[in-house]
């Protein structure tokens, strides 16, 4: 089993966008990502009822959705701010992180941490948004597509090298899921999955140490969460 280790630049990129944690790094000025070019197929996104903070924290995975030795799991919310991002070659691979990276900042933001007793931890958010979000799943389908491999550039002026792949979902809708390896220097890997219901949005991440059917799994119990929660 790998021990997935994260640096401080990489957990600043990465685990902030999904992560429960109440501190925040330094805002980024000198943003060079592109926007990406919308896929023609995407669905349209429409007006909902949004969902409200006690929704969105119901939505959250709980210590009864995980296998035995887990701890943590408090749902706690967290400040509703556009995602930070940093420098990604090509430019247009920061939707395969980032999908929500050009909405804006959401009207509510919730978060939870669980901690294994082996360090290993699992990151899970809820996201409201007054408008549909599901063009976001396509999104990172049509970019995954290009973005393979890339380069990403942290605020501190650290790069690392990532090759990103698809993960199969089954039966899942309105859900996406890849698989992140960094190649250059911190050598970890990750699942990082989205699922979308009206205008909830859930990201989940989790260290590869755990086989990609106990990922595949979880992301399944977290979509259900959302779909109930959203009602």
């Amino acid at each position: 089993m790998r021990r997935l280790i994260l640096a401080p630049a990489v957990l600043t990129a990465l685990v902030l966008a999904g992560a429960s944690c109440t501190t925040e790094p330094a805002a980024i000025d000198d943003q060079k990502t592109a926007p990406s070019t919308p896929s023609a197929t995407q669905p349209v996104e429409t007006s909902v009822a949004p969902m409200s903070l006690l929704q969105a924290k119901k939505a959250l995975l709980t210590l009864r959705d995980l296998p035995a030795g887990w701890t943590g799991g408090k749902a706690t919310e967290e400040p509703s701010r556009p995602e930070k991002t940093g420098s990604y070659d090509p430019a247009e691979c920061v939707v395969v992180l980032h999908p929500l990276h050009e909405r804006g900042a959401p009207l509510k933001k919730v978060g939870v941490t669980f901690t294994s007793a082996t360090d290993f931890s699992i990151s899970e958010t809820v996201t409201t948004w007054p408008v549909t979000q599901r063009g976001i799943v396509q999104r990172v389908a049509d970019t995954l597509s290009r973005c393979s491999a890339f380069k990403l550039t942290y605020p501190t002026g650290e790069e690392s090298t990532f090759t990103a792949r698809q993960v199969a979902l089954g039966g899942l809708s309105d859900v996406v899921a890849v698989h992140f390896e960094e190649t250059s220097g911190f050598r970890y890997g990750m699942h990082v999955g989205w699922a979308v219901r009206g205008g909830g949005v859930l990201r989940l991440q989790m260290g590869d140490s755990y086989s990609e059917a106990l990922f595949v799994s979880t992301l399944s119990k977290a979509t259900s969460r959302l779909e109930d929660a959203a009602g």
